[in-house]
């Protein structure tokens, strides 16, 4: 026996067929990432942070500032509620936050990335620039150490911490005695032994 098909049927079940096949053909393509030109780098320099909004709005800014300055800079991802929440906090209305998560006045995917790079560049500069900062005050303290170290082993040469102190002072007793010279003239009085002063 045969059955008969309906060609109505046989065309919807043609047209499921390929339908699935493109869908299940496009999840196993990895999707595709419009690298950022140079006009997304352009862009993506002067993106502005929700952070950096929301310490306008703390700073004083007016909103209409804030949404003027929003026009002129793109914001550099979408607002999250947690953000939304802090820049309500802060003193946002609904109109900051529209303009905010306006598709015109957000960050496109390469211009994203181009600004995440951007950002990831500025921060490893910071890190170079600290550690030569550092780097430098800890060379320039070695040798301040360096200066002051012979001044302060001749203070504490004259304050007589030093052993070698003591033969320097017999020595200047010996030489009062061989000259036959009164204390005065050397600005001490001592007692130099066998001596009847």
């Amino acid at each position: 026996m045969k059955r008969y098909v309906n060609p109505r049927t046989f065309a919807s079940l043609q047209l499921l067929a390929a339908t699935l096949s493109l869908v299940f053909a496009g999840c196993s393509r990895e999707p595709t990432v419009q690298m950022p030109t140079a006009e997304d780098r352009r862009v993506a320099k002067k993106a502005i942070a929700p952070n950096e909004i929301l310490l306008m709005l703390r700073g004083g800014y007016k909103e209409k500032e804030v949404i003027a300055e929003i026009n002129r800079r793109p914001v550099s991802e979408v607002v999250d509620s947690i953000t939304e929440n802090k820049l309500l906090d802060a003193g946002a209305t609904g109109a900051l936050i529209t303009a905010m998560k306006s598709n015109e006045h957000v960050l496109t995917a390469p211009q994203k990335i181009a600004y995440d790079q951007d950002q990831t560049e500025r921060e490893q500069q910071m890190q170079t620039d600290l550690a030569n900062r550092r780097d430098l005050a800890a060379s320039e303290e070695a040798a301040r150490q360096q200066e002051l170290r012979p001044a302060a082993e001749l203070a504490a040469a004259n304050a007589g911490e030093y052993p070698g102190e003591r033969a320097g002072a017999n020595a200047i007793r010996t030489s009062r005695q061989k000259l036959s010279l009164p204390e005065a003239v050397f600005g001490t009085e001592c007692t130099i032994p066998g001596s009847e002063h």
